[in-house]
């Protein structure tokens, strides 16, 4: 599109808008520009292209400390933390977010006085064989 058409379609529009669109490619495309389909990492048997086969860290039963530090805490229980576990086994932290793997969960909410320190810590332990 030209600047006249722009400026019929867009009366409100700013010079700027008008100056970025009306250049020689005019509006961009919504659509992602595709690539050459070739995947950063080849796929390793058992996996998806393009994704790594991850080091697992953890591999015997854990205990996961889920410790949320805030100006206005939460109660414990009104943490989801489903997908930090999720999470956690798709950095290949551990091998997977069963019973077998993860023995205990312990949720704490702690109350700070700075908003810049607001965190999530996440602290796993490696426990014994039962």
């Amino acid at each position: 599109m030209n600047e006249i058409e722009l400026r019929n379609k867009f009366p409100n529009a700013s010079s700027s808008f008008i100056t970025i669109n009306a250049g020689p490619e005019g509006i961009p495309s919504p659509q992602p520009e595709r690539t050459s389909g070739e995947t950063l990492v080849p796929a390793v048997a058992g996996e998806t292209a393009g994704r790594e086969s991850p080091a697992v860290l953890f591999g015997g039963p854990v205990r996961i400390t889920f410790a949320f530090y805030a100006r206005k805490p939460k109660d414990a229980s009104n943490h989801f933390i489903k997908y930090l576990e999720d999470g956690l086994v798709a950095c290949g932290i551990l091998p997977d977010d069963n019973y077998a793997v993860v023995k205990e969960i312990v949720l704490r909410s702690v109350k700070i006085n700075s908003r810049s320190n607001q965190m999530t810590l996440i602290t796993i332990d490696a426990l014994e064989e039962l």
